[in-house]
């Protein structure tokens, strides 16, 4: 059964969009969305907000608990910024209301479904993106993810503990 956003409104939110139909503020609310009730001008929306998919909606590997605005995180597939990864997606996932909405284990669940996806994962905020970084054990299982710690402005080691994600193939 096809997703649909529902009462979801993530994406009115999240991206900066910039086209001659919309433009938005990165983090800020589209003038035309109604948070938790949807877009008021759904049937007229721009072609850009017609397209858009985020990760949830996009792809099934993401369970319905993950929808953004459950998560709190949005995540989009778009082309990774690494040098060594051209051409190949990553998941990139941005906060709903502020940095704080990364440390929800929920969020870490999602990042783990991900990798074990096969994909990189980036978190970001504003104008920063950081890679979280897998750790594996001998076994190939997911072990420890390397996330950024905001407080300090560095990277923490968060251990995943009886985790059963393997390495991607």
């Amino acid at each position: 059964m096809a997703r649909s956003c529902d009462s979801c409104s993530a994406c009115c939110k999240v991206p900066k969009i910039e086209t001659p139909e919309l433009s938005k503020p990165l983090g800020q609310w589209c003038t035309h969305c109604q948070p938790g009730a949807g877009c008021t001008i759904y049937e007229t929306r721009p072609q850009v907000c017609r397209d858009y998919r985020c990760a949830w909606l996009g792809a099934d590997i993401l369970p319905d608990a993950f929808r953004p605005d459950r998560l709190k995180v949005m995540f989009s597939f778009e082309p990774s910024p690494l040098k060594e990864r051209a051409g190949k997606l990553c998941a990139v996932g941005r906060p709903l209301s502020g940095l704080g909405d990364f440390e929800r284990p929920a969020v870490r669940d999602a990042i783990v479904t991900l990798i074990s996806a096969g994909f990189d994962v980036h978190l970001a905020w504003d104008t920063t993106k950081v890679r979280v970084v897998p750790h594996f054990d001998t076994k190939g299982r997911l072990a420890a993810l390397d996330m950024p710690d905001h407080a300090r402005k560095a990277t923490r080691r968060i251990p995943l503990g009886p985790v059963r994600a393997s390495r991607p193939v």
